[in-house]
């Protein structure tokens, strides 16, 4: 769990085959979350919903084995309609329906009763499927899961650390938005698999984050994880474990297995591994300094607001009526933290780049999310209008319909470009800035007079863009080789046949790619006179150890060839200069003769 080696990892084909299996999840846990999505809008889906382990005890150990104890059965209810009382030790004839909570519409469940010795058998009935409730909060919570799949798998796919491949598995796991996918549960049969499945994914959440905290905390510090850190999270991934295998006990057996079946104890093992992983990135960030201290520090909030919200603040709700519609102020904040913690998350991945997803990725996600949100935002405006206008009105008056939509669609486009500034500059004015200040250079660059000085400018120019990387300018020589004029730590000479001179010759545009280890450069930009190589500049990789940027490369080599058009033209004035010096008549000195022409 030590720091990463990014070539060997980058090139590892079993780096291949963990993100090949992120995606499957990926894919799983989407369909999961749309399908807990659908069931929370209001329509027919052909199922009633009920949950019967709502009114047995599961703690009740004095039930005959297979069978639980009956706590409630209210008159004018099904249970008490079906002849069940309390205190009766029942067994469903399918063991699944008891942990059910979606039936085909008029369903039955049958059950085996025993009451004073004596075993008797009815039917529960379920009432005619009828259209689903509006669940507002069911919907956020699926769009937040959705979400956290979205983004985890596409960090997980770009990734080229083990580091980050992880952190996308976990962030899939973490959109998990419940065991109980409804829809789902009327298929009896495939359910036994399925239902320890989710269970799993849920597991592996809180041990992939700490997993991943470990390894960056052992990344800053330069050091392998330590014995004692690796048994503790041996220790408490095997109490998740047997969380997991108790839960299990109790979905088959309709028993809870003491102390690892409480939701007390569950939901403490589940907190004890996020506090820690988001306490080992505070320590993490407090060693680092610049972009990392940011992007660890953005990256504990966001993980400790998510988990916040979804797990403690759950318990809260689990424990004290189970209800999580949004008129439950408790699910209200829940929703609340867990957007704050995925809002955070997404603003330090685009803005600090706690995971880099390129710029195009980037820009695509940012506005991508910006134009949907818009289109969201007035889509419901425009249904708040029309319900604010009576029916009749907007039925007799075409006019006021179009002048609705219209006054929309002008709205909508001043705003979408006010929005638009305000996101260029919340996200990418560095970006801008750095663009601007080389811009000012390359115009400041055409008064500079002497080719010397202008090498020098150039120099500190590019190595400011690139935040420190190492630069040279070379001269190509009439012998086709090219020296190196200025630069430190660079060789010093680069010959006519090297492939990256033979690149040159050949394509005439910047190379960023498969360029030898041995030259110690990232791009090499080509200075062009007509058809003619005369030199290049060659820069090293940024020191942060980020990628350039498609608008950095093209932006880096418009300067090259600008800068080497002005030296060019700088060199000819001194040969002009020089010229004319050298033709012009030299004043006599004191004692000597001119000759007459003969």
């Amino acid at each position: 769990m030590g720091g990463d080696n990014l070539r060997a990892i980058t090139t590892s084909p079993r780096l291949g085959r963990w993100k090949a299996l992120v995606l499957v999840l990926s894919a799983i846990v989407g369909t999961h979350a749309m399908i807990f999505g659908v069931g929370a809008l209001p329509i027919h889906t052909g199922l009633t919903y009920s949950y019967p382990a709502a009114n047995v005890d599961l703690t009740d150990y004095t039930a005959p084995p297979g069978y639980v104890r009956v706590k409630e059965a209210a008159p004018g209810r099904r249970f008490h309609d079906a002849g069940i009382r309390v205190g009766d030790a029942i067994r469903f004839d399918r063991p699944r329906d008891l942990r059910r909570t979606a039936f085909a519409g008029e369903e039955s469940m049958g059950v085996s009763i025993i009451r004073d010795g004596r075993s008797t058998h009815a039917f529960i009935p379920m009432p005619p499927a009828t259209t689903a409730s509006w669940l507002p909060g069911a919907l956020a919570t699926a769009l937040l899961a959705l979400f956290m799949v979205l983004a985890g798998g596409l960090i997980a796919s770009r990734a080229r650390q083990a580091s980050g491949v992880l952190l996308g598995a976990t962030m899939v796991a973490m959109g998990m938005p419940g065991s109980f996918p409804y829809e789902w549960e009327n298929l009896v049969v495939p359910w036994f698999p399925v239902s320890p499945f989710w269970l799993l994914i849920q597991s592996l959440a809180p041990i992939g984050i700490l997993a991943f905290a470990m390894m960056q905390r052992a990344k800053v510090t330069g050091r392998d994880v330590t014995r004692p850190w690796r048994a503790m999270f041996a220790v408490y991934a095997a109490t998740l474990a047997a969380t997991w295998l108790a839960d299990l006990y109790t979905e088959f057996a309709f028993r809870e297995v003491p102390v690892l079946g409480a939701m007390a104890f569950l939901s403490l093992v589940h907190w004890s591994g996020p506090i820690v992983a988001c306490g080992l990135l505070v320590q993490a960030a407090s060693k680092t300094a610049g972009q990392d201290r940011t992007r660890l520090g953005f990256l504990a909030a966001a993980l400790g607001f998510y988990f916040i919200g979804q797990t403690f603040i759950g318990f809260i709700i689990n424990m004290s009526g189970n209800d999580f519609s949004l008129g439950n102020p408790l699910a209200a904040l829940r929703l609340a933290i867990s957007a704050t913690g995925v809002g955070i998350f997404l603003y330090a991945m685009l803005r600090h780049r706690v995971v880099d997803l390129g710029f195009a990725v980037n820009r695509t996600l940012i506005y991508g999310v910006l134009s949907t949100t818009l289109l969201l935002a007035f889509f419901f405006l425009e249904w708040g209008a029309e319900q604010i206008v009576p029916a009749g009105m907007r039925e007799a008056n075409m006019l006021m319909s179009a002048g609705i939509a219209f006054g929309l669609f002008v709205v909508f486009h001043r705003v979408r470009d006010w929005v638009e500034k305000g996101v260029e500059t919340l996200f990418f004015r560095s970006w801008r800035d750095n663009d601007a200040r080389l811009s000012r250079f390359l115009k400041d660059a055409a008064y500079v007079t002497r080719a010397d000085a202008l090498t020098q400018s150039a120099l500190a120019e590019f190595a400011r863009y690139t935040g420190g990387a190492r630069v040279g300018v070379y001269a190509v020589g009439d012998d086709g080789s090219a020296r190196l004029q200025s630069g430190d730590g660079l060789p010093p000479r680069v010959e006519a046949d090297h492939p990256v001179m033979v690149r040159l010759r050949a394509d005439r545009e910047a190379l960023h790619d498969d360029l030898p280890e041995t030259l110690g450069a990232a791009l090499v930009l080509p200075m062009i006179l007509r058809t003619e190589i005369r030199g290049f500049a060659l820069i090293g990789a940024k020191p942060s150890g980020e990628d350039y940027r498609p608008d950095e490369r093209e932006a880096l080599a418009g300067a090259a060839q600008r800068v080497g058009m002005d030296i060019h033209a700088l060199e000819i004035d001194r040969l002009e200069a020089e010229v004319r010096r050298l033709k012009s008549p030299r004043p006599l000195r004191a004692g000597s003769r001119r000759v007459a022409p003969s």
